[in-house]
């Protein structure tokens, strides 16, 4: 299935979905609530999507000389791959991970963790990677999905992250809601990065870079650390722009875990490399 397809049926699905629930509540004029609702949505997913992401995990612009080695390798790998270099941003977190997000223009976040954890040719293999997908053209697809599915998720999640903090019965019970709704936002997230997209990634990004070993050690490296270091703000709807899920190990993050593990990753790469 073709992205431009995904993104017509990840659009119409709950389009459907929102003006049958209209008409049934309202008639015809709930319906057209409705249309005009999702319009918006997507109106504003278009012109603001990156700036949701980037506020959603407090990213700031990474500055040339503090990060000369990210931007190097992006300005490096951008021209071998064919396309603009996109913006880069830097999260400030111990968690060792990276994304791409844009709807309009794409743009590449890694944390300082994944910068203090990996050597210098890591991290140019996993911004390889964030590139494939800007190669790939996925990048539109993925970031609408996370926005999509974010916006179902959003209040029970903010329940869930209050229930991480709170001890006994009570911050048990404020993890419920998410835990119901989940599905539902997996279901749009799973629809758009499906298992073929991220081994097309990893393909492209050994491509690009050449470093298929690097890739490889890049991600064992980030899959040893986020079981002790994992992510605890943001969204788990938005797991599949990041190169592995950062909230790994949770209940809610189990919904959203992809198909394959790393160690098949890992796998793949290593016979990429002989």
């Amino acid at each position: 299935m073709s992205n431009a397809i995904r993104l017509i049926f990840l659009s119409s699905v709950p389009l459907v979905l929102l003006v049958a629930i209209g008409y049934l509540l309202v008639g015809v004029v709930g319906s057209f609530f409705a249309l005009v609702f999702f319009g918006i949505f997507t109106f504003v997913s278009y012109l603001f999507s990156e700036k949701i992401i980037v506020r959603m995990y407090h990213a700031r612009p990474a500055d040339n000389k503090e990060n000369q080695v990210y931007h190097a390798a992006a300005d490096k790998l951008a021209k071998d791959a064919g396309v603009d270099v996109p913006k880069l941003y830097v999260i400030d977190t111990c968690t060792p991970t990276a994304l791409v997000f844009g709807i309009r223009n794409a743009s590449v976040a890694v944390t300082t963790g994944l910068i203090q954890l990996c050597d210098k040719k890591e991290i140019e293999a996993v911004i390889s990677y964030e590139l494939a997908h800007i190669v790939n053209k996925d990048v539109c697809l993925s970031t609408f999905s996370a926005i999509l599915s974010s916006v179902i998720l959003y209040l029970p999640e903010m329940l869930w992250w209050k229930a991480v903090n709170a001890e006994g019965k009570e911050g048990s019970a404020l993890r419920l809601p998410a835990l119901a709704v989940a599905p539902f936002a997996a279901i749009i997230a799973r629809s758009a990065m499906s298992g073929s997209l991220v081994v097309a990634a990893d393909v492209s990004a050994v491509r690009i870079s050449d470093k298929p070993r690097f890739l490889a050690s890049a991600l064992e490296k980030i899959s040893r650390e986020i079981k002790f270091r994992p992510l605890k703000f943001g969204s788990h709807a938005t797991s599949h722009l990041f190169i592995m899920n950062p909230f790994n190990g949770t209940a809610l993050s189990k919904f959203f875990a992809p198909r394959f593990t790393v160690k098949e990753r890992i796998q793949r790469l290593e016979k990429m490399a002989v």
